[in-house]
């Protein structure tokens, strides 16, 4: 599999080390993820308003780069814990800054 940006290794490991050092080695149960993603502003959108991020890059590759960074941060022992995921894109307001807002949370069984 090749991806399809030179910047995703790069992303993947700034988040890998964001996750080591806030949640050193997690969970070894199930996990809900909800991703945030943050895009930057292009120039010519306009002041008035915040239009919808419907451009490049899609939501599922941003999505599969996170939860790869997560996974060999150690956030979890394999993929298939993650049994519930939110994600949403949206462009940056004016002046807040770029990125993804990440938060994983345990799953309790059910009694």
């Amino acid at each position: 599999m090749v991806e399809s940006s030179s910047n995703v290794k790069t992303w993947r490991d700034d988040v890998r080390a964001a996750v080591l050092r806030e949640h050193p080695s997690m969970l070894a149960r199930g996990v809900a993820v909800e991703l945030t993603f943050v895009m930057r502003r292009p120039t010519a959108t306009p002041k008035r308003f915040t239009p919808p991020a419907v451009k490049r890059p899609d939501l599922d590759k941003l999505t599969r780069a996170i939860l790869d960074a997560l996974g060999s941060a150690g956030t979890w022992r394999d993929d298939a814990q993650v049994i519930a995921l939110a994600a949403t894109k949206r462009l940056a307001n004016l002046g807040e800054t770029p990125g993804c807002h990440i938060a994983v949370y345990p799953v309790e069984p059910h009694q």
